[in-house]
């Protein structure tokens, strides 16, 4: 039975062979190490497993330098674009400013138009309104007067008729004990 080790190296191997299927080419000598494991021994086991597991080392490293010559320009890139991006926004922000300031004084000046329009109609129609509740004014004295009149007539009536009242009422107060 193999030991635990060598079936965890075979294991190891067989992944680092096969892969993911995402490599495009091999070299020659990875395709001579792709042997089947089960026909070595293991000292050509751990030889060809140490020589593939270098060959996967040099490429990792190629397959590094080349993410990084890659990336390294995108980087440099990225930095322009944000150099000229908060440019573009600065710009965007001072027009946005001046805009803001001429819709500013474009809805003053409209305020101010209404203001006086509105301040005009009034003094135009203050002579009007003020007629108007002077002969409104007159009406209502003239019908408190009416009231006034009809309501001293009737308090007077009433007036009389008290006092006349009273008479009577001092005549028959009167009357029993006189007699």
């Amino acid at each position: 039975m193999p030991s635990p080790r060598l079936t965890t190296q075979r294991r190891r191997w067989h992944r680092l062979t096969f892969g993911t299927g995402k490599r495009r080419r091999r070299s020659q000598e990875l395709r001579r190490l792709q042997a089947s494991p089960f026909e070595m021994t293991d000292a050509e086991f751990d030889d060809r497993f140490t020589r593939l597991e270098a060959l996967v080392r040099a490429e990792a490293t190629e397959t590094r330098a080349y993410v990084d010559h890659r990336v390294d320009p995108m980087g440099a890139r990225l930095e322009r674009m944000d150099a000229e991006l908060g440019a573009q926004m600065g710009e965007v922000e001072a027009r946005t400013v001046v805009h803001m300031a001429a819709v500013e004084a474009r809805i003053r000046a409209h305020v101010d138009a209404s203001e006086a329009r509105t301040r005009a109609h009034v003094d135009a129609n203050e002579a009007e309104t003020r007629e108007y509740i002077d002969l409104r004014v007159t009406e209502i004295r003239r019908h408190f007067d009416v009231v006034a009149e009809s309501l001293s007539g009737d308090i007077r009536a009433i007036a009389e008729g008290h006092g006349a009242l009273w008479s009577e009422i001092e005549k028959l107060r009167g009357g029993p004990q006189a007699g």
